[in-house]
């Protein structure tokens, strides 16, 4: 499971995520957790940030940024969402499970579980095995989040590199 170290390294996380925000395709980068002084823990993980986009029912698709975070030690797998390419992290009106689909570089699809909070984190920890081998293909994958809430569905879409 994720935990969050220290406010210093939320705000390490956002400062990662915006300087490389012009990635549009990036490689797993390695990343350590550090304290409120920036001194590293020794508690390392990967990470990607990508950009892609997110649509509601009342909008046509906007640009959205994902900071995504596989921890192998805890065996999770987390992205963070951020709306418009801002600061502020996404939020949902409630957590819940909800159906991801990633569909391959072979063009075979996997759907997966996760679990969406309400600060806008989406899990993918119970089904860490079968996102591992749905990620053993080298090549570009999209990620598509279909959203259910009671204002609509919401989509939220982003292709990486493996």
């Amino acid at each position: 499971m994720f935990h969050t170290k220290t406010t210093g390294m939320k705000q390490l996380l956002v400062t990662i995520f915006f300087f490389t925000s012009f990635i549009s395709h990036a490689q797993w980068l390695p990343g350590e957790y550090v304290d409120d002084l920036g001194n590293g823990s020794g508690d390392t993980y990967l990470y990607q940030v990508v950009m892609g986009e997110f649509s509601y029912p009342s909008t046509s698709c906007s640009l959205c940024g994902f900071f995504f975070q596989h921890i192998e030690a805890d065996s999770s797998f987390f992205i963070q969402v951020y709306p418009y390419d801002e600061y502020l992290e996404k939020s949902w009106e409630k957590s819940s499970f909800q159906e991801v689909q990633l569909i391959k570089p072979s063009g075979n699809v996997a759907y997966l579980q996760s679990f969406c909070t309400e600060g806008g984190i989406l899990f993918i920890e119970g089904e860490y095995i079968a996102l591992i081998r749905s990620l053993e293909e080298k090549g570009e994958y999209i990620f598509s989040l279909v959203y259910h809430s009671a204002k609509g569905p919401k989509e939220y879409r982003f292709i990486f590199e493996n």
